[in-house]
């Protein structure tokens, strides 16, 4: 929760180990800090 929002991410990349560990980072990432992503 940042701001008062809450995002949905997708737990297959999160709790799954291996190459998808990085596509749950970068998940986190774009939702905590947009700016970055545009």
């Amino acid at each position: 929760m940042k701001n008062g929002r809450v995002f949905a991410i997708n737990l297959n990349n999160v709790y799954c180990s291996g190459m998808r560990t990085l596509d749950g980072v970068l998940d986190f990432a774009q939702h905590l800090y947009p700016e970055l992503y545009q």
